[in-house]
């Protein structure tokens, strides 16, 4: 599939084929495509748990507003961010420089600029949010290119879910994901988008 196809036929599915499995090489593949996604100094602070099994999945829907497609759909993603932006910063720089990408005068400003960049715990916390967001896009768009449907989900109770799949700080828990097969094959037709006059500006607002 082209990509131009898959962003304007990806949908947000709310009817899943019940029961369906994805194949493990399947799943591997998706998350692998997902890691492609840009991120600040290619620091990669995302994970994603994959769920699959149906009590837990019971449970975290008890958790989400009793939402039908957690159960509904093959498995439901729950998407990570880390808020330490310094936690791999060495390997990462390291890696750049032996690749013969930057040199060791820019290695050395990289390793301070983070801390500069990334001062305070908003600024972590904007840090993880936007680049496990960046990493759950693609994994969305990835998934539509492969015959799979998502559902990206925001209704939820944050303290209860990340309590109950264990996630520690630096990690955050940003959103989930329903991973599935749509029901009814075809998605509904695009809805109405706003029109270029309501969402470009060029050189200033408007």
């Amino acid at each position: 599939m082209k990509l131009f196809d898959a962003i304007d036929g990806r949908r947000s599915i709310h009817s899943f084929d019940k029961g369906k499995k994805i194949p493990r090489a399947d799943l591997e593949k998706l998350i692998t495509l997902a890691t492609m996604s840009p991120s600040s100094w290619n620091l990669q602070p995302w994970k994603f748990l994959v769920v699959e099994d149906d009590e837990k999945r019971a449970a975290i829907r008890k958790m989400a507003w009793d939402q039908n497609i957690i159960t509904d759909a093959s498995a439901v993603v729950l998407v990570l961010g880390n808020t330490d932006p310094h936690e791999n910063k060495e390997a990462i720089f390291d890696q750049w420089r032996s690749n013969g990408i930057i040199t060791d005068e820019i290695h050395a400003t990289w390793m301070q600029a983070v801390g500069a960049v990334y001062p305070t715990d908003y600024e972590k916390h904007e840090y993880a949010i936007r680049n496990s967001s960046f990493a759950a896009m693609t994994l969305m768009l990835a998934a539509h290119g492969m015959g799979l449907a998502t559902c990206p989900m925001i209704g939820f109770d944050k303290k209860a879910i990340s309590e109950y799949i264990g996630v520690k700080a630096p990690w955050i828990f940003s959103f989930m994901i329903s991973l599935g097969y749509s029901e009814k094959g075809e998605a509904f037709p695009r809805q109405q988008r706003f029109g270029l006059d309501q969402v470009l500006c060029i050189d200033e607002l408007s």
